[in-house]
């Protein structure tokens, strides 16, 4: 269904893909965004580009969305996700996996050279602890949490941090100013494929987060309710959002 890229490699082959196609890169910081009749002015230091479509694709702090006014809206879910790479002692079988747990999610995601990367939502005090533990302490909460799915697990990297949050810019879309990715909507990485869109099942604990979790393997099982869920989630039935028009 997928296959999982490390972000400096798709980075890598991106530029190299747009420079053989005659796309001119040039690394500046945004100072100013103007909209002239025809087009949109960007600033950035001495040099000034005139394009007639802007696409903010600057991440979850936006400069684009920034100056073009967009406005956002953000809820804290009060978890943190622990990011690392580690080494199994059975083989991953170029499969992901991932663990809903009661107070967060955990997923091994393979990689080409036979290791895992990991990503584990916590809330945030159990993931400070986790942060400050020793390997060995991490280790053997991990391969807890995971139910020893792969046996043995040794961190094969540092642990890195990543606060969660769902944010959404308000509008999507301006005058000549479209934004993608990040820049128009930060959610939580459950799952993807679309669950990690539903509010409900990204609040990691609670009684509205259980609720949601019961009724997951309810839905597996409908075949009419599945098909429902996923054509939303792939944007073939219901409406868009008022944010995407």
């Amino acid at each position: 269904m997928g296959v999982i890229v490390e972000n400096n490699v798709m980075q890598a082959a991106l530029a190299g893909a747009a420079r053989r196609a005659g796309i001119a890169l040039a690394q500046a910081e945004i100072a100013a965004l103007e909209h002239e009749r025809d087009c949109v002015v960007l600033h950035a230091g001495a040099d000034r580009v005139c394009a007639r479509l802007v696409v903010g694709a600057d991440g979850a702090q936006s400069r684009v969305r920034e100056l073009a006014g967009l406005a956002v809206t953000r809820t804290d879910y009060g978890q943190v996700a622990i990011v690392a790479m580690v080494s199994t002692a059975r083989p991953h079988q170029h499969t992901a996996w991932q663990r809903f747990l009661g107070d967060g999610t955990l997923a091994f995601l393979p990689l080409k050279d036979g290791r895992s990367s990991i990503v584990w939502s916590l809330p945030a005090a159990r993931a400070g602890k986790l942060l400050a533990a020793t390997p060995a302490e991490f280790e053997r909460e991990l391969e807890q949490d995971f139910d020893s799915a792969l046996g043995a697990t040794r961190l094969a990297s540092e642990r890195l941090k990543f606060p969660l949050w769902r944010q959404a810019a308000e509008h999507y879309v301006s005058t000549r100013v479209a934004l993608v990715g990040d820049a128009a909507h930060v959610v939580h990485p459950l799952a993807g494929q679309g669950a990690n869109l539903d509010r409900l099942l990204a609040r990691g604990s609670g009684r509205v987060a259980e609720l949601a979790q019961r009724g997951m393997p309810w839905v597996g099982r409908s075949t009419m309710v599945k098909r429902v869920f996923i054509e939303r989630a792939m944007g073939l039935a219901g409406e868009l959002p008022a944010a995407a028009r």
